[in-house]
């Protein structure tokens, strides 16, 4: 008998976009991919290795190919904003993050994103996970709010 646990981390984000008014538009929900760096900044994390709290920001871009372990960065980025709330509860850690309304300009093809972590001394943010989703065009009047729940 293996009494070894199966569990593994995983992770789902929750698309909401609104209009101007504040009307849900659209709500997607899609399972990502845990990158191996985001797996290994765990790690590093439970062995007392990164003795400093990090700054998670949530980051969209326009790449739809395929998320893959050893991917470091979202394919086409096009922006992030640090998260505006971080909850614990019962192994799930919830990350929300907003991008608000632009008020000008192009709307926005969005295809992917993932959990960017900035650690302070390190020059660059590791990518903690990645997902695509069939794309939703964010206008410049609209607000998508990105929650994030990660399980342990």
């Amino acid at each position: 008998m293996d009494d070894r646990e199966q569990h593994g981390m995983a992770g789902r984000l929750t698309l909401v976009l609104r209009d101007e008014r504040g009307r849900e538009v659209e709500r997607r929900e899609v399972k990502n991919l845990i990158t191996d760096a985001g797996r290994n900044l765990v790690a590093m994390f439970f062995a007392g290795k990164i003795p400093v709290a990090p700054t998670l920001f949530i980051a969209v871009g326009g790449n739809d190919a395929a998320a893959a372990a050893g991917d470091t960065g979202l394919k086409s980025f096009i922006a992030e904003e640090q998260a505006d709330n971080i909850a614990v509860q019962g192994g799930v850690a919830t990350v929300t993050a907003t991008l608000r309304a632009a008020g000008s300009g192009d709307a926005q093809p969005l295809k992917e994103a993932g959990i960017r972590i900035k650690i302070s001394g390190q020059p660059t943010p590791v990518l903690y996970n990645r997902v695509t989703f069939p794309v939703v065009n964010k206008s410049p009047n609209m607000e998508m709010s990105l929650s994030w729940e990660v399980t342990f």
